[in-house]
């Protein structure tokens, strides 16, 4: 914070200033509760300085103590109800109307991993967004109180007019924008506009952003590529090459793949519910093991061959992981060691090369030509959160231009 706040006041002056916050938020309910609003916010404001800082009593002094913003200043009274009528000035004082957007946005990364409200992942998605789209802005230095709506649609304009990005990208910058400014009023009580209708209404022409543009003949493997992928590898002991196999009859997500374990594995099916993750820390990109995405935990039903390589997986390392790291059996080899021998296998074997991500579209485009099966059982398989996500998405031509010719000519209407 810039100005750090005098912290002079007494308890009906902080207690008036809680009332003015709870104004601004929009959450008093009636004239009747607000002695009990007020109480129930100075408990909160409290509760979550103690998630984050400590308070004690000086031996020696009998002050009560505790340390406030990103200096972490030491703050002492006499007694504790003056010291919590300090912190709640503090977080509450109109001196931190001065938080610029940027400071606002840092407050909300480290919010979100105190809280765990989002994935380490979805932080450092965040912070990459914000550094390169919107911290070269004006916008990003000035007071969020003092952001209007000219100066959001102006700067919105600069992003898409000058910057230049996809349609996908313009929507992740909004949604961090949205973010940062509700966590303003939500959480830091600041008096900012509402910016979501004003995201939302603001329209732009398709023309202004730039299209990706992808070969579709490399988005997936061809079925004589699978076919020789799996020749190549079908008497390999390799752990790494055998996940490559393994992802071709299940089609599972690369970091859900390298996760499993022992446990995860049942007569037919795989229970994911673990998945690798990568975060951001001070020291630099981190990997790690938690829940699967969106948080789902679920099942993916196994084919004959599937578990017949899940019956040879098992056999080869007494490790809990499948695909356990090669330095350390105690822990899990990660992702990128997978996706660096799917694409030396193609060398080998003079294909394209590919990642594993074209595996499990491969996978899905194949079960999406199965007669059998229905749309949603292949969004059931494929855990999308709707059928629209797999045909997008995860509908690819599978044969080449052989097989292609002999599928149109065997068609009857």
């Amino acid at each position: 914070m810039a100005n750090f706040p005098p912290l002079k006041m007494n308890t009906e002056e902080v207690n008036n200033l809680i009332l003015q916050s709870l104004v601004n938020a929009g959450t008093m309910c009636s004239v009747e509760t607000i002695a009990e609003n007020i109480m129930t916010k100075r408990e909160k404001i409290i509760n979550e300085h103690l998630e984050h800082r400590s308070i004690w009593q000086n031996k020696t002094t009998g002050k009560w103590c505790t340390k406030l913003g990103e200096e972490k200043r030491l703050i002492a009274r006499k007694e504790r109800s003056d010291l919590e009528n300090a912190i709640i000035e503090f977080y509450l004082s109109p001196q931190a109307n001065a938080m610029t957007v940027e400071e606002v946005f840092n407050d909300f990364c480290n919010y979100c991993r105190n809280h765990n409200t989002v994935t380490a992942k979805t932080i450092t998605e965040y912070e990459n967004e914000f550094k390169k789209y919107i911290a070269p802005l004006s916008l990003a230095g000035i007071s969020i109180c003092k952001v209007d709506e000219l100066l959001l649609i102006e700067s919105l304009k600069t992003i898409v007019e000058k910057i230049k990005l996809t349609q996908k990208r313009y929507s992740n910058v909004k949604t961090v924008i949205k973010r940062i400014f509700l966590h303003a009023k939500a959480e830091l009580h600041l008096n900012c506009i509402t910016v979501k209708n004003i995201i939302d209404e603001l329209k732009f022409p398709s023309t202004y952003f730039v299209k990706v543009t992808r070969d579709d003949e490399l988005e997936v493997f061809k079925l004589s590529e699978i076919q020789k992928i799996k020749n190549h590898l079908a008497n390999s002991t390799d752990l790494e090459e055998l996940a490559i196999l393994l992802d071709i009859e299940t089609g599972l997500r690369l970091g859900e793949l390298v996760a499993l374990q022992r446990s995860d594995v049942y007569k037919n099916h795989l229970k994911i519910c673990h998945s690798e993750h990568k975060g951001k820390t001070d020291n630099g990109y981190v990997y790690y093991i938690g829940l699967p995405k969106k948080d789902k935990i679920a099942n993916v039903k196994l084919s004959a061959e599937a578990i017949r390589l899940l019956e040879h997986i098992m056999t080869i390392s007494d490790s809990e992981f499948l695909f356990p790291s090669k330095k350390d059996a105690n822990t899990w080899n990660r992702s990128y060691n997978i996706d660096k021998a799917i694409r030396r296998v193609c060398r080998e074997l003079d294909i394209p090369v590919r990642s594993m991500q074209k595996i499990r579209r491969t996978y899905a485009s194949i079960l999406l030509q199965e007669k059998k099966l229905s749309t949603k059982a292949v969004q059931m398989q494929l855990r999308h959160s709707d059928e629209t996500t797999t045909l997008r998405h995860y509908s690819y031509n599978i044969y080449d231009e052989d097989e292609l010719e002999d599928t149109f000519f065997n068609i009857a209407i």
